[in-house]
């Protein structure tokens, strides 16, 4: 399948209350492309990934799947953007067999809010959507690594507390808060749904001795949580 957009626009509000949200994007997604949408804080990244997804409606332009308007699909044609259910096991899947700590939508090729972060103390997963972070506080500096970016390490400072505020994949709002790893991860993911990645908070990276040994200690550590 093919998306199109063209001259999407979302303007939220009338008068002087009125916020324009997103300005005329225009983009086309083929089968088997990885999308990037990055930008500053504010630029519209947010509503353009809602857009793209079905969750929400243009004020203006035309989004198309295969040429068709997707507002006109069907309910059985507009599962293949709402199959919500289906990228969190998808997700939590790769997850797992990667044996990584956080996994985000777009990391897949899926334009959608949704990632799944390990909680570290519960060994856990922590499924969100549409996640905000809504408090954080204290600092903590240390190795980040990505499954977008195999083979690097780096040194990233972090908030060493987070809270967020999410849904889960049955559409109910909750908040999750975690520290240590599981704040970076919170940070880590939610950075990937706004098109950004590690290495842009990255104070040096690491040499390849520095990553055997970082990922020597990351396997002893797992070893003694399932002993």
């Amino acid at each position: 399948m093919i998306i199109e957009a063209k001259e999407l626009s979302k303007i939220y509000g009338e008068g002087e209350n009125q916020v324009v949200a997103l300005d005329r994007a225009s983009l086309t997604i083929a089968p088997g492309d990885l999308i990037s949408i990055m930008g500053p804080s504010g630029s519209g990244k947010s509503t353009l990934l809602h857009l793209l997804s079905g969750l929400d409606r243009p004020t203006s332009g035309q989004l198309t799947y295969d040429g068709r308007d997707i507002y006109r699909l069907g309910d059985k044609e507009l599962s293949a953007f709402r199959r919500l259910h289906t990228l969190m096991d998808d997700l939590l899947d790769t997850l797992s067999e990667a044996g990584g700590a956080g996994l985000a939508a777009p990391q897949v090729g899926v334009l959608r809010r949704a990632c799944v972060v390990m909680d570290d103390d519960t060994e856990e997963f922590i499924e969100l959507i549409n996640p905000t972070i809504v408090a954080q506080s204290g600092e903590q500096t240390g190795p980040e690594g990505c499954l977008s970016v195999p083979g690097k390490w780096g040194l990233v400072t972090r908030p060493d507390y987070v809270r967020v505020r999410a849904q889960d994949r049955d559409g109910n709002w909750f908040e999750a808060e975690g520290e240590g790893l599981t704040a970076r991860c919170f940070c880590h993911e939610i950075e990937h749904l706004d098109g950004h990645v590690f290495t842009e908070h990255v104070e040096r990276i690491y040499s390849n001795e520095e990553v055997e040994r970082i990922i020597e200690k990351e396997n002893r550590q797992k070893g003694r949580r399932r002993s």
